[in-house]
């Protein structure tokens, strides 16, 4: 309903100007606990902004845009067309995903129920993070692995002079 929206971004600018710059410390935030509804879920990086800041939140930020950017390498290292389309597609969910959290925290989007990748309490969101990022990084290993076998091939193979004397 629009009342309830419109309550939800009048606290969310609230906590904006309440944490400021360096944030009023770790577990110290007073929005969590009666202005916010389901701030463990919904609007955990609002309670990141209140608690630490500008400087919280911008490292959040950089996090998951590290974490896509290491994705999106590993999918260009890849030679397998299929393991370089799921690293790709896991890594933009991923991002995505936090994306969509931040903007309804910030008031670009309305409520949707997304929680924050790798930080709010979720139960099938939080296992198939889990499980996506496990995947690039298998595709990552699997991507090294290959590549180092075939380096192995071309540059251990035995000459004609090794095979003359077998």
């Amino acid at each position: 309903d629009l009342h309830l929206s419109l309550r939800r971004q009048r606290q969310m600018c609230i906590r904006d100007r309440c944490g400021g710059i360096t944030g009023v410390g770790l577990g110290k935030g007073q929005e969590k606990m009666f202005y916010l509804p389901d701030p463990h879920t919904d609007f955990m990086f609002a309670v990141i902004g209140e608690e630490l800041g500008l400087f919280g939140t911008v490292l959040v930020m950089a996090g998951f845009l590290i974490l896509f950017s290491s994705g999106w390498r590993i999918a260009m290292h890849c030679s397998d067309p299929f393991g370089r389309s799921l690293a790709t597609g896991l890594s933009l969910s991923i991002f995505l995903y936090a994306l969509a959290h931040i903007g309804v925290v910030v008031g670009i989007f309305p409520p949707t129920g997304l929680p924050l990748p790798f930080v709010s309490c979720g139960g099938s969101a939080l296992l198939f993070n889990f499980l996506s990022a496990g995947v690039v990084i298998s595709v990552a290993k699997e991507s090294v692995g290959s590549n180092n076998r075939r380096r192995y091939r071309r540059t251990h193979r035995p000459s004609s002079r090794h095979l003359r004397r077998l």
